[in-house]
């Protein structure tokens, strides 16, 4: 039987939801001031390569096609 690497909608749903909440709780504590500017820039590069890992060569495509 054939190996299906797409992802399923619903994980795609919970995905996206983590990494809204990365996004979010990063520039909280960034505007807290217990990030640095260089803390939190390394922590948005993490979070992008995350979701490129998660969401495999597609979201690479998409991400060239806006620019």
């Amino acid at each position: 039987m054939a190996e299906n690497n797409s992802i399923k909608p619903e994980q795609q749903k919970v995905c996206l939801c983590e990494q809204l909440w990365l996004s979010f709780f990063n520039d909280y504590l960034y505007g807290k001031g217990m990030l640095t500017e260089a803390e939190r820039n390394r922590m948005i590069v993490k979070i992008e390569s995350r979701k490129g890992s998660i969401f495999g060569k597609t979201a690479e495509k998409e991400k060239y096609k806006e620019s």
